[in-house]
């Protein structure tokens, strides 16, 4: 019995890592694959998400690019309204300038036919006329004017008669009278730096508003006066600006923070401006966001600017 036994456990022993061999020959292998496959997982994961964060960082330059192109988009076409607007002037100039220049007084050859039409019809009266026409024709072909523009008195004894004063019609001024007026039609609801733009043109002189955009561009050069009134709804506040090529020239708050009733503020700023140069009025930085009213029982916002000199 003891040897049976111990020739099974001797079997046992030499069979066993067979057996085990045999049932999971490739273990360790099969651990250095899994592990190789989980470092490439690794690898593969950590470049999605760097690419992940290029396409982001890609995406806020593409951003970046798009918001300069729409700003430089509209700075050409503010300098495309500059320039039509310059021309503009140019053309009136020019032709204020030919005004001037043409003569303002009839040349005595086209008065003469006029006055012989008209006196034909009294012969007497025409044969008086015709003759003393002839002798002031003779009298002042005697005189002459030296190249020093002086007057030489005739040789015989005719009697002098002054010269003629010729008068010049003097043009219009140069000057416009730049003057505007312009409404809110309706009610607005703005946000922050948003521009104010007032639709409904009363007076325009100059040409210098843009219903379109809110941006009134300096016809020419000197002092000029602008004011705007706001209307705020209740339990609201906001505050209103005037920017000259983007440069804030001054504000205006309007609070109806504590008041069941509508609230309204006008400001007035003097300035000086140069030709060209461009003025609205948009909403605060900090505390431009709210209702702006514009209704006839309760009043509307206005902006308006006239030329001191």
């Amino acid at each position: 019995m003891i040897v049976k036994f111990a020739f099974i456990l001797c079997v046992t022993n030499y069979f066993y890592p067979l057996y085990a061999n045999y049932i999971s020959p490739n273990k360790q292998p099969l651990q250095e694959l899994e592990k190789s496959v989980y470092q490439k997982i690794g690898v593969m994961e950590r470049l999605l998400t760097e690419r992940g964060a290029r396409f982001d960082r890609l995406e806020i330059v593409l951003t970046n690019q798009e918001s300069e192109m729409a700003e430089l988009r509209r700075r050409v076409e503010l300098l495309d309204r500059a320039i039509l607007h310059k021309d503009t002037i140019i053309d009136n100039l020019e032709e204020k300038i030919a005004d001037m220049n043409q003569p303002s007084t009839i040349s005595r050859e086209d008065k003469v036919p006029q006055q012989h039409a008209n006196l034909n019809k009294d012969s007497s009266i025409s044969g008086s006329i015709n003759m003393l026409m002839t002798n002031n024709e003779t009298r002042e072909s005697s005189f002459h004017r030296s190249s020093s523009d002086s007057l030489e008195l005739p040789t015989d004894n005719a009697k002098v008669i002054s010269p003629r004063i010729k008068t010049k019609r003097v043009g219009p001024s140069l000057t416009q009278r730049v003057a505007f007026h312009v409404e809110l039609s309706g009610d607005r609801n703005l946000h922050e730096d948003n521009t104010i733009v007032y639709d409904l043109v009363k007076v325009n002189n100059g040409n210098g508003y843009n219903s379109g955009d809110g941006i009134f561009t300096v016809p020419e050069s000197g002092t000029y006066v602008f004011s705007w009134k706001s209307i705020c709804e209740k339990q609201q506040f906001f505050q209103t600006v005037i920017v000259v090529n983007g440069a804030i020239m001054g504000s205006s708050f309007t609070d109806a923070s504590h008041n069941e009733i509508y609230n309204q503020s006008t400001a007035v700023v003097v300035l000086t401006l140069s030709e060209a140069d461009h003025i609205f009025i948009r909403m605060g930085a900090h505390w431009g966001h709210g209702s702006l009213l514009s209704r006839t029982d309760i009043g509307k916002p206005t902006f308006s600017g006239w030329k001191l000199d």
